[in-house]
């Protein structure tokens, strides 16, 4: 587990191999499909089957972020 500072939010995230690396519903962080391939962007988000009434994704957790702010592993 990782913490991560986003927004001034803290949450805990799941550090998986790739998007399908948790349990749906849990916020994890992952190399994504950008940057160098043996240097890739880390990507955060919910995994969801959007089956849920009210689903929430990475951008609900640190409510509605913006490019350019601070990002803390913590």
């Amino acid at each position: 587990m990782v913490f991560i500072s986003i927004n001034g939010i803290k949450q805990k995230a799941k550090y998986v191999t790739s998007l399908f690396g948790g349990k749906p519903g849990e916020l994890v962080i992952y190399p994504g499909s950008s940057g160098r391939t043996d240097d890739r962007y880390l990507e955060i988000t919910v995994w969801r089957h959007f089956t849920e009434k009210n689903p929430t994704t990475g951008v609900d957790k640190f409510n509605l972020p913006r490019p350019g702010m601070k990002i803390e592993l913590l």
